[in-house]
């Protein structure tokens, strides 16, 4: 007579095996999470990047006086990041921006000149109304009075 405890599994009842399985699940459900925090820590990495531009940005037009006239002072820029990929330009961004006397849409050209400052050399400012105004309006000026 086959003596087993209670314990102690019948030969060929299907309990081998289960240890490759597990670990193998073990495996999967740490990669779907080393997945998962990739994912996000790059997310917050391009969110961080694009806000540090959008503050860089904000710093070069702040003071003017197109953007003071229609919108006052800037109170938030937020970078429209599906507009900006279909801008023409690699250099061309699209902004939508508040103030304290309305909101529009920005669209600038904008040269990196160090890691901490940007230099936006054209743009335009479209209000709701759906006007458009040039930011740099004497510089147009002088570029068409020059031979």
């Amino acid at each position: 007579m086959n003596q087993l405890s209670p314990s102690t599994p019948e030969p060929g009842t299907g309990q081998r095996g289960r240890g490759p399985l597990f670990a193998l699940g073990i495996a999967c459900g740490g990669c779907l999470i080393l997945g998962v925090v990739a994912v996000v820590a790059g997310g917050l990495l391009i969110k961080f990047g694009l806000g540090f531009f959008a503050e860089q940005v904000e710093a070069d037009l702040r003071d003017n006086p197109v953007i003071i006239e229609h919108l006052g002072q800037l109170e938030e820029l937020e970078l429209d990041f599906e507009a900006t990929l279909a801008a023409p330009g690699e250099d061309d961004y699209v902004f939508e921006a508040s103030g304290t006397k309305g909101t529009g849409t920005l669209r600038v050209t904008s040269v990196t000149v160090d890691d901490e400052t940007e230099d936006v050399v054209a743009g335009t400012l479209q209000l709701a109304s759906g006007e458009e105004f040039d930011l740099f309006p004497k510089r147009e000026k002088r570029l068409e009075a020059q031979p």
